[in-house]
């Protein structure tokens, strides 16, 4: 892919660096054009010389231009400067997904209206054939609304076309939220490998630990069975589509609001009030300060409210 090389400087005021990393940088600018904040990504460094990581960076920034959705960070234009190739794209005036998970745990509703829409967005990436293949909360976006909207697509593939693109044996992605098909080879992923990862995230939303080592004991138990199916090691047995899985969430959460919050539906620690993972010796929950403690119907003795017999009396 051949560009003209383009003066950046002659259209863009750069305000400031929004992050930087082994391949480039991402820097916060003002179109004196349009009159609006953007996001301008270059690469730079020993990157630039790379031929294949050039070329993985164009035709991300092609295919994702391609993509018009509320969840995923629109691409404006993409080019070549004097110094290496760049991608203008929207500004998110807001932190990544990953900012607001060291803030604490996630509120279990709020984590599934992120992940729904999320599996939104992939959807629409998927059906123009585009897998992202490094989604994790890092490289997902959080606007001021609490809107999250899906990034980085450098390392994103076209499964009817991109066959090439990807060296057998080769390994691409972040390895905590790496489906197994991908940690063993980059070239057997597909859309599926995309929907482990945005359960692995999911995981680390709601209990606040890396998916490096998941215990389920950590995770609302209203979820156990939809995480469960979408982090088996074989893709046939994962949910087969971002609406399949969107909509295995929504049953599950309608399913635990109807319900009573009574010991045989509530894990170990968990909040009978938001549902979020707690220690099992904690009295009150640490996310809403709810109380984790009722009174024995017989003895009157305090117990865990997720205990089906008193300690006491049985």
């Amino acid at each position: 892919m051949r560009l003209e090389i383009v003066d950046l400087e002659s259209r863009y005021r750069i305000e400031s660096t929004l992050g930087r990393g082994g391949m480039g940088e991402v820097l916060l600018a003002f179109d004196t054009r349009l009159d609006r904040h953007v996001a301008i990504k270059r690469v730079l460094g020993k990157s630039v010389r790379n031929a294949k990581a050039l070329q993985r960076f164009l035709n991300g920034a092609k295919r994702v231009a391609s993509l018009n959705h509320p969840n995923i960070v629109q691409v404006y234009d993409f080019g070549m400067a004097k110094d290496g190739p760049f991608m203008i794209l929207e500004y998110v005036r807001g932190a990544s997904l990953l900012d607001r998970c060291l803030e604490g745990v996630i509120p279990l509703d709020e984590a599934v209206e992120i992940i729904c829409q999320l599996c939104d967005g992939l959807g629409k990436a998927h059906d123009a054939g585009v897998v992202h293949r490094d989604i994790k909360p890092a490289n997902i976006l959080m606007t001021e609304e609490g809107r999250p909207k899906l990034n980085d697509f450098d390392l994103a593939k076209v499964q009817t076309t991109d066959s090439g693109m990807t060296m057998q044996g080769a390994i691409l992605g972040t390895l905590d939220f790496m489906p197994p098909e991908q940690r063993r080879n980059a070239a057997l992923v597909d859309h599926r490998s995309d929907l482990w990862s945005l359960a692995a995230t999911f995981y680390q939303i709601v209990t606040g630990k890396s998916p490096k080592i998941i215990r389920f004991s950590d995770v609302p138990k209203s979820l156990h069975d939809v995480l469960g199916k979408a982090l088996e090691e074989e893709k046939s047995d994962r949910y087969q589509t971002p609406l399949e899985f969107r909509e295995a969430i929504r049953t599950s959460l309608s399913t635990r609001g109807g319900e009573t919050a009574t010991a045989v539906e509530l894990g170990a620690g968990e909040c009978p009030k938001c549902h979020t993972p707690n220690e099992s010796q904690r009295k009150f929950c640490r996310e809403c300060a709810a109380s984790l403690r009722v009174p024995c119907l017989e003895c009157k003795s305090e117990i865990p409210i997720w205990d089906k017999v008193c300690g006491e009396c049985g």
